[in-house]
């Protein structure tokens, strides 16, 4: 399955809520998808990104980082880089 493409592919999204609505937190059981991700891309040599989106926080991106990951997207209210409210338009 989806080590058969790995080598074809830019970009993994592990979501680490549920998805569909905003304010949930964090699965832990996402590190493990994470950590078995990042083996398929070594193993197959693949650039792959694998970039997590969901219940991010300052605690727990180092472990999404040390488990694997390349890149997190963090968005609310806990944004520590919020969008300036003229740029919102």
């Amino acid at each position: 399955m989806l080590r058969d493409i790995v080598p074809l592919i830019d970009l993994v999204l592990v979501m680490s809520v549920e998805p569909g609505f905003g304010g949930q937190s964090f699965m832990p059981d996402s590190l493990e998808k994470i950590r078995e991700l990042r083996a398929m891309i070594d193993e197959t040599e693949s650039t792959a990104v694998i970039e997590v989106d969901g219940g991010i926080s300052a605690h727990n991106s180092r472990l999404l980082f040390d488990a694997g990951a390349d890149a997190c997207q963090q968005a609310g209210d806990d944004n520590p880089y919020p969008v300036p409210a003229e740029d919102e338009k």
